[in-house]
């Protein structure tokens, strides 16, 4: 047997182990390899090759990794082995190395093998050659070892220094004598050198309090305290001295004590305050007699004047005005400029925000002959958290803009407010304010400079319509102030469209807006895209819950939620709705209802599931009532609902007439239903302000939605608006899921789509709905987009016919 001798070594990170080398290798010298080469540790992946780089033994923690014996790997090139696949580079790497070692090359090298978690890992690499007697390469030993511990401390260091070289603040490491040992970029901008010059420096060349006396002594400090905050000032290049805010901390690194240095430059902070000082000043200087020509002026106004005294009273007042409002627009810019505006985040109601600023400029809005209307989305969340001040900031002047635009371009002019919901997650929403004018528009460029400070269209602009350009510039800063983005699109003569999203956090005791609250709006000289009439002879919820009549509704669709309660308003009934199982539960839990009616598919918790918990947990004496609505009209699914624990069970659309007879046989009777039932056929043989004579042939049947909701025109009309805004936004949604291949969320947006289209009449569209739903469902990529271009095609008829219904509508009214 040839004797071994310890003249090599393996490689391992920053070590290494000794190995024996043979001239020739006996079978007992082999195995004495092995355990050699099997002792190395779980860390260390070693083996031997023959001179054509053949596998002859690879030790047990290299097999661990790649998940194989010896016996799969054995006889291989090592090239070929698993442990080299999915890692090109590092595969031609090896193969150049073979060809080395095998002509007697030792190489080491850093490459990545794969594992059999699918995953690679970085390793320091060695092979080496063995000699037989006669001098020519035998044997090649590769190993490696994991440095992937190493590899990650070097790109987090790679990491950290990028972060300290992007910082704005001037960062310093400093020794014990005060030598600077390195320093950003920032540092060396603020004292005006290169880091060359920086680290040739000491602490006591730019600082101005301390010197090098006294050195030590502050060294101390910081070593016993381990860390110092003061104010001072650096001694900049050209001899100028700037303030500073100085932080200094302890750092250790082998064994060595280092003190990290921070300077923050006060001047623009000290400028900051200054301005902010100034314009409080300002600010009060000026409102305070402004204050005072204003209410002087009302006082005057009540006075004994004469009709030309009045007027002049009139121009005064209009002047006093304008001149506040450019004031404020100053020294509302120059706040956000020095940065003292702070976004609150409280208790907000969108719905009343909106409603609240349209009733305030209605006024205006007559004045100049335009007409102003809004719509508030009835899904957006009654309960939020935002800035109330800050919004209605935002949507005064946008409409201000709007109404101030549209009133002198010859024709009606006309401004619509819309508020809608764009998404809602867990924790927050994100809505959507539009505001639209068919004003004098604008061109791209006027558009591209919009909300720079000072900018209008041109200098006849502030001629002809006034104020400071500032306007927009605020608007566009308070609405990134509240993580939000505005947009405009407009053309010249065609009128101008705002649209303006933010962010608003979900009250935690949140509760939906019902569709009544909603819908109460009063007349205040503008329309209302959602207006409903008064409730008839409807109860107070107060009242129907001590009468045992009081209905819960689970509804997620918007517009199904509105003709669900405009249905129950005018049968007599009050109702609370919810907008999800897990909602209605917890109603049910905690009220006093006599009937549920419930959707049967809902987000978070369905029909079902909600019927099943329902049962699971009232006693036998409070047993309520629950019946299904839905949309699917399929045979079985009445059967279904009455074996889920349901007591009956009606199929969208729902006449009027059918649900009054369903609520009749499962609530108590009241004194008022002869009235209402009077009323309601009163109403059916009403003249209304639509041709009642409908072809079936047409889009949308309206005399299917004046049998749900009754013949009030307005209430018609205002159903047809909402589900015209409703359906452009879900067309969008399931357009953008097809093109994402997100079936599921297309699916999802065509059932939504088709519950209200059948509840509004329009038919052919729902069926179009059910196509895509179906598709969906299935993941059917070529049937979803055949059921797509017949939708669009019927989309487009819908859209355009109910077009024509409002420009009728609105030249009765006028």
């Amino acid at each position: 047997m040839d004797e071994l001798a310890p003249d090599h070594k393996i490689p391992c990170g920053d070590a290494s182990v000794p190995l024996l080398a043979a001239s020739s290798m006996s079978p007992d010298a082999e195995r004495s390899l092995h355990d050699v080469l099997d002792r190395l540790g779980p860390s260390v992946f070693a083996g031997l090759l023959d001179a054509d780089g053949v596998l002859r033994y690879a030790n047990n923690a290299a097999l661990q990794s790649i998940g194989s014996t010896l016996e799969q790997v054995l006889g291989k090139r090592f090239d070929t082995t698993p442990w080299w696949q999915g890692c090109e580079s590092s595969r031609r790497k090896l193969q150049e190395a073979l060809a080395s070692a095998s002509r007697g090359e030792a190489l080491r090298f850093d490459v990545r093998i794969a594992t059999s978690g699918g995953h690679t890992i970085a390793m320091d690499f060695s092979l080496l050659p063995l000699y037989g007697p006669d001098g020519r390469v035998m044997w090649l030993i590769p190993s490696a070892c994991d440095v992937s511990e190493r590899e990650q401390a070097q790109r987090q260091l790679l990491l950290t220094r990028h972060a300290v070289e992007q910082a704005n603040d001037a960062l310093f490491l400093v020794g014990p004598d005060g030598a600077f040992q390195d320093a950003n970029a920032a540092a060396c901008r603020l004292l005006g050198l290169d880091r060359g010059q920086v680290l040739r420096m000491r602490v006591t060349d730019i600082d101005t309090q301390i010197d090098e006396k006294h050195w030590p002594q502050r060294w101390h400090q910081l070593c016993e305290s381990g860390s110092l905050r003061l104010e001072s000032s650096v001694r900049h290049n050209d001899g100028h001295e700037i303030p500073v805010d100085v932080s200094v901390s302890l750092v250790t690194s082998d064994g060595e004590t280092f003190a990290y240095v921070c300077l923050d430059d006060l001047r623009e902070r000290r400028t900051a305050q200054a301005k902010s000082d100034f314009l409080a000043a300002m600010s009060h200087e000026i409102r305070t007699p402004m204050n005072g020509v204003i209410g002087m002026i009302d006082v005057l106004a009540r006075s004994r004047l004469k009709a030309h005294q009045l007027a002049m009273v009139d121009l005064i007042r209009e002047s006093a005005f304008s001149l506040l409002g450019i004031i404020d627009d100053i020294l509302d810019f120059s706040k956000i400029e020095a940065g003292r505006v702070e976004i609150e985040n409280e208790p907000i109601v969108v719905a009343d925000v909106v409603e609240k600023v349209c009733t305030m400029l209605s006024r205006l809005a007559e004045k100049q002959r335009v007409e102003l209307t809004f719509f508030i989305d009835p899904a957006i969340p009654r309960k939020l958290l935002g800035d109330e001040l800050r919004l209605r900031q935002v949507l005064i002047n946008l409409i201000n803009n709007a109404i101030k635009f549209s009133a002198s371009t010859g024709k009606a002019g006309h401004v619509a407010v819309r508020a809608m919901l764009i998404a809602r997650e867990s924790g927050w929403v994100n809505a959507e304010f539009q505001v639209v004018d068919n004003g004098i528009g604008m061109t791209q460029e006027t558009i591209s400079r919009l909300f720079a400070p000072f900018a209008q269209a041109d200098v006849s602009t502030t001629r002809r319509f006034g104020g400071t350009g500032l306007g927009l510039a605020i608007t566009h800063n308070l609405v990134e102030l509240m993580g939000g983005s505005i947009a405009v699109q407009s053309g010249p003569g065609k009128g101008s469209t705002f649209s303006l999203r933010l962010p608003f956090v979900l009250d935690p005791n949140l509760e939906k807006y019902s569709a009544a609250e909603r819908a109460e709006k009063e007349d205040s000289g503008f329309a209302l895209l959602v207006p409903m009439p008064e409730p008839r002879k409807a109860p107070s919820r107060e009242q129907a819950r001590r009468e045992g009549r009081l209905i819960l509704v689970a509804e997620d669709n918007d517009i199904n939620q509105k003709v669900i309660e405009q249905q129950i308003t005018l049968l007599g009934y009050a109702a609370d709705l919810t907008v999800n199982g897990e909602e209605a539960l917890a109603r049910w839990q905690s009220g006093d209802y006599a009937l549920l009616l419930t959707d049967l598919h809902m987000p978070v918790m369905d029909g079902y599931q909600l019927t099943a918990a329902i049962r699971a947990a009232e006693s036998p004496e409070r047993h309520i009532p629950i019946i299904a609505l839905t949309a699917n009209a399929l045979k079985g699914e009445s059967e279904r609902c009455r074996a889920a624990g349901m007591d009956d069970f009606m199929c969208r659309p729902t006449p009027l007439a059918e649900l009054q007879a369903m609520l009749e046989s499962w609530l108590p009777k009241v004194s008022n239903q002869k009235a209402v039932q009077a009323d309601l056929m009163a109403g059916e043989q009403a003249q209304t302000n639509f041709d009642t004579r409908q072809d079936i042939t047409v889009p949308v049947d309206i005399n299917v939605l004046r049998k749900l909701v009754g013949n009030d025109a307005k209430v018609v009309i205002s159903f047809l608006r909402q589900f015209r805004a409703s359906a452009a936004k879900i067309t969008s949604e399931i357009g953008d899921a097809r093109a994402d291949g997100d079936f599921r969320k297309a699916a999802i947006g065509a059932h939504n789509l088709k519950a209200s289209a059948r509840s509004v009449g329009a038919l052919k569209l729902a069926e179009h709905c059910e196509d895509i739903e179906q598709a969906g469902a299935v993941s059917a990529a070529e049937d979803l987009a055949k059921a797509w271009g017949c939708f669009q095609s019927e989309m487009e008829l819908v859209d355009a016919y109910l077009a024509g219904i409002f420009a009728a509508s609105d030249e009765q009214q006028a």
